[in-house]
Formats: C-alpha cells, sequence, structure tokens
C-alpha cells in the first residue's frame, strides 16, 4: 500500500519525553501513531469503504478484518453498539459520496514534529 506522510504540531518538550521513554519499552513515535491511526480508521471508516481501499491498493481484505478485530476488542461493547448504529445511519448517507473520493485530498503531506 502507498504510504503517505502526514505533518502536524506537538508539544516539542513532550515529543523530547517521547522520544526519550518509548525506546526503553521497544517503542517509537512513529509507530505508535500509525497503531493509532490504524484504530481511528478501522473505527471510524465504514466496511464499504475499507473494501474499495483494500481492492484499490491490492490488499487482501483479512488483514483489514484482522485490524478491525483488534479495535473492537479494545473497546466497550455497549457504547461501540450505539456508536455502531449512529455511525451506520449516517454513513449509509454518505458510503457513495466516500466511495467517489477515497484519495486524500493533499497526497504530499509529511509528518514533521519539530
Amino acid at each position: 500500500m502507498k504510504k503517505t506522510p502526514i505533518i502536524f504540531k506537538f508539544d516539542m518538550a513532550k515529543v523530547k519525553a517521547l522520544s526519550y521513554y518509548l525506546p526503553k519499552n521497544g517503542m517509537s513515535i512513529e509507530s505508535e501513531l500509525q497503531k493509532r491511526l490504524e484504530e481511528i480508521y478501522n473505527k471510524e471508516v465504514p466496511q464499504e469503504v475499507k473494501d474499495y481501499v483494500n481492492f484499490q491498493s491490492g490488499n487482501t481484505d483479512s488483514q483489514d478484518k484482522n485490524a478491525q478485530k483488534q479495535s473492537d476488542n479494545n473497546s466497550d461493547s455497549s457504547s461501540k453498539s450505539d456508536k455502531k448504529q449512529t455511525r451506520t445511519k449516517k454513513n449509509e448517507q454518505t458510503n457513495e459520496k466516500a466511495l467517489e473520493s477515497v484519495e486524500p485530498a493533499n497526497p504530499g503531506m509529511a509528518m514533521n514534529m519539530d
């Protein structure tokens, strides 16, 4: 899958603290952010759009479904059900539009944490 960098600003002192402590636990800022973005993607993007993205990128949907299961296991089932019902209604209204605009708005974004 083609990757695109993301740029955003974050408090420098906090970045330095994370840069110091995360490697002690075998982690990095980038790897932790990637995990969190995957969790957000799996929680918020409708399954139909995920299937389309996987199809376009040539990925199998088993990778996406495994990530979805992990995300689902980490969330509270009752609040998840309520949120899912709300998202489902909202997503049904916008699925066609979302499928047409899967490409990122700015593919030239880059991550910079200075």
